[in-house]
This record gives structure tokens, sequence and C-alpha cells, in this order.
């Protein structure tokens, strides 16, 4: 009976859930391989919600900005940093599909001109503390473990600027999730361990 129950919980073992990459997650100023756009081009993955468009990178504008580097680039709502003195939204979208939402998690680092309000996950706030009104000189992590819903999602980057030029740089993300084991699967090994039961195998 030893033998059975072993060999039916090695196959429980063998469909257990496991981490996959969640697709979809872009940082800031990047083409869809990844590499850094130049400024003056629209970001192919960030949107401005309130017009709708597609957010433009700006390069560093402000020499107390954080410099360049080969994995994000500044992007705002036009190349020269304006609108100024207001609230932007920045959007990012990704998809769930075929993973578990409950595990989900993503991470990654950011910065902005003047100060980011708020971090939210399907329009509500993450709870991530906003940063600084001096934010645009160094990076801040962020970390997002719950509010993701099955499929389609969103991320959003609230921003205030209070100045001359705006922007928002965000910086290696990244996140996972598991894969659901599918039910049959599950069956597998408790219909192996009562086949043996069955069987009164050694």
């Amino acid at each position: 009976m030893r033998v059975c129950t072993a060999f039916a919980m090695s196959l429980l073992v063998s469909t257990a859930t496991y981490a996959a990459i969640i697709p979809g997650l872009w940082a800031t100023g990047v083409d869809a391989s990844g590499t850094v756009l130049p400024a003056g081009l629209s970001d192919p993955h960030w949107t401005v919600l309130e017009t709708g468009n597609p957010a433009v990178v700006t390069g560093q504008l402000n020499p107390s900005w954080l410099g360049p580097n080969t994995t994000s680039n500044w992007i705002w709502q036009r190349q020269n940093g304006s609108p100024t003195n207001v609230n932007r939204t920045f959007r990012l979208q990704f998809s769930l599909d075929g993973l578990d939402p409950t595990s989900a998690r993503i991470s990654g680092r950011w910065s902005s001109d003047n100060s980011t309000i708020a971090i939210l996950i399907n329009g509500v706030n993450s709870g991530v503390p906003q940063n600084g009104p001096s934010a645009f000189s160094f990076y801040r992590p962020f970390t997002i473990t719950s509010g993701f819903v099955p499929g389609l999602n969103t991320l959003d980057f609230v921003v205030n600027d209070f100045g001359q030029i705006a922007g928002l740089r965000v910086d290696q993300i990244s996140g996972a999730a598991n894969v659901p084991t599918p039910a049959s699967a599950l069956m597998l090994p408790i219909g192996a361990l009562w086949a043996c039961r069955r069987r009164r195998c050694a």
C-alpha cells in the first residue's frame, strides 16, 4: 500500500501549479522588443488616459532627471513635457488569461516629475506610497500583490506636475502568476490511489 500511496503522491506533485511570467509588462519608452525609443516617438504600450492617445517619449528634459539607460525612457503627453501643472494618468494594459489572478504579483521601480500621487490596479489604489516632489532624481520601488482580475488588467500611474516640464519613467517592471492545474489533472493521482486500494497492491 505504501508503494501505491507514494506513486499517487508523485502524480499529485507533478500536477501542482507553477509560476509563469506575466506578459505585457513594459517599461516606459521602449518598443516591442524592449529597445529604448528616442525622444519624439510614441510609446506603443503606455496611453495617456485623459486623451486616449499614446504617451510620447520625451527623453531627459532636465539634467536633474534620471539619465539614459538601456531599459526605459521618460514619457509624457507631449515631447516637450507639456502640459504642466496638471494631473495625468498613464495606463498600461496586460492580460492574465490562463493565469491565476489571486497569485499575481508585479514589481518594478519608477520616477516622476513632480510626484506620483497614486498607482492603481484596475482603477483601485494599490496602496503603494506616493513619491516626493523631487522624485525625478531617483527611482522608488513598487510591488503589487492584490487587485488583479481574470483576463485584461490595467496599471495606472497618476502623476501630478506643478512645474515647467513633466515626465514619468517606469523601469524594470516584471511579474509572475500561477498557472492553474486543470481539475482533470488533479483527478489522476486520486484515481491511481483508488485503483491501488482496490487491487490491494503492496
